[in-house]
């Protein structure tokens, strides 16, 4: 497929890791089977694949750019079968994949990023087939709405690598991992886990909204914060 781009047009600029596979139905304890080894080689180890043999293109490039799909049900989702594992988990996987693309390629100009689409397709009608969703996803989330943040996030002028950003009928906003203060103490003993948990959770508004999270941009951020709570 890499070889086709390159003999139509002689350089690659841009990979869109985009294949997929539906819901499997498969939940947690039926795990694992064959289902999980299909969605695990068609969304983590198809998009490794796709992006080593065009990596070398986008090197040449000098301003690569690599868009991976991923998706919302790495949050966690409730079929009307329980909870499905096998999709989740393998999109979840591309939350890491992507960070690390993205500090892989840095040092030669290619940008990595991860979107999370909302989108009416075939392929969420069929999934979602008895969910009042399908109608709301039918009437709002078009893909070209999603298309259109997909497109700056290719463009050779957009900054951001390592990045994870949802959009779903003209929302577009950034999803990030995040740390609450958290509690310290050096002598930590299950009884202080037990009695400072407010602090561990963090205080959370109606809505979600936490107060004083900090962004966890790498592993080096997360040590950061771990060294100066310990002083």
């Amino acid at each position: 497929m890499v070889q086709t781009a390159i003999d139509a047009f002689g350089r690659l600029d841009i990979v869109v890791n985009n294949a997929g596979a539906g819901q499997t139905n498969l939940t947690i304890p039926e795990a694992p089977d064959e289902r999980l080894d299909s969605a695990m080689n068609t969304h983590l180890l198809g998009t490794l694949r796709v992006t080593r043999a065009a990596w070398k293109h986008l090197v040449a490039s000098g301003s690569g750019r690599i868009l991976n799909t991923g998706s919302a049900c790495a949050f966690g989702v409730l079929t009307p079968l329980g909870y499905e594992v096998a999709y989740s988990v393998a999109k979840s996987a591309l939350f890491g994949v992507t960070r690390q693309m993205a500090g892989e390629g840095k040092a030669a100009g290619i940008n990595a990023n991860l979107v999370l689409p909302w989108a009416y397709s075939p392929m969420a009608s069929r999934d979602l087939e008895t969910s009042p969703l399908v109608t709301f996803m039918e009437e709002n989330l078009a893909p070209s709405k999603v298309a259109a943040a997909c497109l700056y996030l290719l463009h050779k002028d957009c900054p951001v690598s390592g990045q994870f950003v949802s959009a779903a009928g003209g929302r577009v906003t950034r999803v990030m991992f995040a740390s609450t203060p958290g509690y310290t103490n050096p002598n930590l003993t299950p009884e202080d886990v037990r009695d400072h948990w407010a602090e561990i959770e963090g205080t959370a508004a109606s809505d979600g909204a936490l107060d004083e999270v900090r962004e966890l941009s790498d592993l080096a951020a997360e040590f950061r914060m771990i060294r100066k709570a310990l002083g």
